[in-house]
């Protein structure tokens, strides 16, 4: 999985697994500590790779090209960064982070359907971006304004969630 890994997500990823060797954990397990959070979108993966009939890696690697464009690994970690008091705001949390590991998987599918069988990664989602350029260019606007404004809460995460969800639909 750490293979096609981009951006933050893989620098987190061999941050992780420096963090985990430096207090003396072994190579191996190290890695294998440090992929667990990727390791969340296994199932996504499979999922899509058996519905576009492609490999898992070609699944792999389109998911977290799409992560790093779209910025979901920033948000995921907005998410979980949000304090909750009770098991309503708990559950609302988990409610999130559920939903955008869907719809990144979602987002792959159509990126994959839409190249068909031939296309690399990189081409699918190049086609796919340009495909939905206006709506594509005002999440990312809305993302960036986030990342300036700092300090997130339910409110706005649910509108970025929402805002991620219309792309699927376009």
């Amino acid at each position: 999985m750490a293979e096609h890994l981009q951006g933050r997500e893989h620098r987190s990823f061999t941050e992780a697994q420096v963090l985990y060797r430096e207090i003396g954990i072994p190579d191996e397990v190290a890695e294998r500590m440090a992929g667990l959070h990727a390791m969340h979108s296994t199932l996504d993966i499979v999922e899509v790779a058996q519905a576009v009939d492609t490999s898992s890696e070609r699944v792999a690697k389109t998911y977290f090209i799409l992560g790093e464009k779209l910025g979901l690994h920033w948000l995921r970690d907005q998410v979980e960064r949000l304090g909750v008091s009770g098991r309503w705001q708990a559950m609302a949390r988990n409610s999130m982070r559920e939903n955008l590991y869907y719809l990144q998987g979602r987002l792959s599918r159509q990126a994959l359907e839409e190249a068909g069988p031939r296309r690399s990664p990189e081409n699918a989602m190049k086609a796919w971006s340009e495909a939905r350029g206006k709506r594509l260019r005002h999440v990312e606007e809305i993302l960036n304004e986030m990342r300036s404004i700092g300090g997130m809460d339910f409110p706005t995460l649910s509108v970025s969630i929402q805002e991620v969800r219309r792309l699927s639909q376009s």
